[in-house]
């Protein structure tokens, strides 16, 4: 019973670094997580306990647990074993097309191609919080369930890791510009073309891309934190082929994404957030 309810403490709080609640430097309080969770502070404890091991939160003397930030350096081999997982797990979905994770991961899609769609609509330099916090959770979504689609729950659960380590840096949500969210569509949509052309090869590329992508926007977003805020841009900076497809899409209409060029990047903006 005890392993059942630490066990009950610990995804509750992985969930609670995956989508923000708890970000780099924030106390974690045994009594707080006790009340959440509606058990005694043990089980709290054997879930800190193995959160620390794993690198998630670090420990204070007399002062308790706390989510450990990441440095750059931290970042730079987060995303590595990111791109090395992450990129073998999509050519393996490719060989297996699960349906049901294909379901999953095209509904995630459209969602955001509807935040794009409305997003360009407004004219806005950068999305609101709640759709950015929404596309975050998207992003994240996207990437897990495609893990899960592989069935290896070893590696699903280190590429999770991966993620909510980077989470709690708090490198997304608020820094969503045009550019960021096309590169986002666009990559996923390759992805999943990929994967339902059965390529295993393209859909394994295309995915290292993305992640590489990912790490250079987040690296320069760490850079950033002690620098002047960046110049806004405008609509302009939405890109021209993404421009095309929320156009043209209809609210039914799945539209192509721009293809990557034969050995090339994939089509989209350039690999930084406006």
């Amino acid at each position: 019973m005890s392993e059942e309810l630490s066990q009950r403490v610990y995804d509750h709080l992985c969930q609670c670094l995956l989508d923000g609640r708890l970000s780099g430097s924030d106390r974690v309080s045994e009594l707080v997580v006790a009340k959440q969770t509606g058990v005694s502070r043990s089980p709290v404890r054997e879930a800190l306990v193995r959160l620390r091991a794993e690198g998630l939160l670090q420990h204070v003397p007399k002062l308790g647990s706390f989510v450990r930030s990441p440095s750059r350096s931290d970042l730079e081999d987060l995303y590595a074993v990111r791109q090395w997982l992450e990129a073998g797990a999509a050519g393996a979905v490719a060989l297996a097309r699960d349906e049901e994770s294909l379901t999953t991961l095209q509904r995630l899609n459209d969602e955001t191609l509807a935040i794009a769609r409305e997003f360009y609509r407004s004219g806005q330099q950068r999305l609101p919080a709640e759709q950015a916090a929404r596309v975050g959770a998207i992003d994240t979504e996207f990437h897990l369930t495609l893990a899960s689609a592989t069935s290896n729950d070893f590696g699903s659960r280190l590429i999770a890791r991966a993620h909510m380590m980077i989470a709690v840096g708090r490198y997304r949500v608020g820094a969503y510009g045009a550019e960021h969210v096309s590169r986002m569509y666009t990559d996923h949509d390759l992805v999943l073309r990929s994967i339902r052309r059965g390529d295993a090869l393209e859909a394994s590329r295309v995915m290292g891309e993305h992640i590489r992508w990912s790490a250079s926007a987040v690296r320069e977003q760490f850079d950033a934190r002690q620098s002047a805020p960046a110049s806004r841009g405008s609509r302009a900076d939405w890109p021209e082929p993404m421009r095309r497809v929320i156009e043209n899409a209809g609210p039914h209409h799945h539209a192509a994404a721009p293809q990557a060029p034969a050995g090339g990047t994939p089509a989209g903006p350039a690999h930084k957030p406006a």
